[in-house]
């Protein structure tokens, strides 16, 4: 059976069980992740069984045959995937302007292709070198402290008014490692594991990195990103150092 018609299936069962389309529609799309029926012909099947259809196999077609597995749409999608092997089912079926379920069977059936997971090795010098690591968000704008928003004034002055700010919901997580290049002249202490106190990132690293950023506006995640990047890269080697 193929991946279609066993959709199919499932959407005759969910018939049965009282799901309605839209409910048939998610658990379909949950289950066959994105080898699934569009909404529309989720809905055309479910409308079919629900009028009392029991075949879930294509009706016959008059004419001539269907050449979607002719050689050149092959070599097509061969070559779509060839040039960018992260494309989706749906956008290589849009790009050669076939099917989603043809376009499956082409790459299952005919390239005998299937879609794995890159898993990125980390190499083990890399990992022996790193010391410590955090992490933290890094906001659109995040407003500035009450030190830094303070004035100076006369005691005849109005007390400053202040509006109440949030911190942007655009945002982006700064992940940092800390290696041995910047522990070569610090003198090593004894000192209790999983210490707070002497976490890099945050008694030195973080807070200067927020106290910077503080008042100021990014209009998106690249601009928030080429920003943190300028600012770890102005901070000297020798800075690090006496961080401890």
């Amino acid at each position: 059976m193929s991946e279609i018609n066993e959709q199919r299936v499932c959407i005759k069962f969910c018939l049965k069980l009282g799901k309605n389309a839209t409910e048939t529609y998610t658990m379909i799309k949950t289950a066959f992740g994105e080898y699934y029926l569009s909404r529309s012909v989720t809905f055309e099947w479910y409308k079919r069984f629900k009028d009392g259809r029991q075949s879930t196999d294509d009706d016959p077609h008059s004419g001539r045959p269907s050449t979607f597995r002719n050689d050149d749409v092959v070599e097509k999608i061969k070559e779509k995937v060839r040039n960018d092997c992260r494309l989706t089912v749906r956008e290589l079926a849009n790009e050669a302007g076939i099917s989603i379920g043809s376009c499956h069977e082409i790459l299952i059936e005919n390239l005998q292709m299937k879609r794995t997971l890159k898993i990125v090795v980390l190499m083990f010098n890399f990992i022996k070198n790193i010391i410590t690591g955090d992490e933290t968000w890094v906001y659109g704008y995040d407003p500035e402290t009450k030190f830094q928003s303070s004035q100076w004034k006369t005691k005849f002055s109005p007390r400053p008014k202040k509006a109440r700010q949030v911190s942007s919901n655009v945002k982006t997580m700064l992940i940092v490692f800390f290696d041995i290049e910047a522990d070569k002249k610090i003198p090593v202490v004894p000192h209790p594991p999983y210490s707070p106190d002497l976490a890099p990132c945050d008694f030195f690293l973080f807070p200067r990195l927020k106290s910077a950023f503080k008042g100021q506006r990014f209009q998106d995640v690249e601009e928030i990103k080429a920003n943190t990047a300028a600012e770890l890269k102005a901070i000297t080697l020798e800075q690090f150092q006496r961080t401890f």
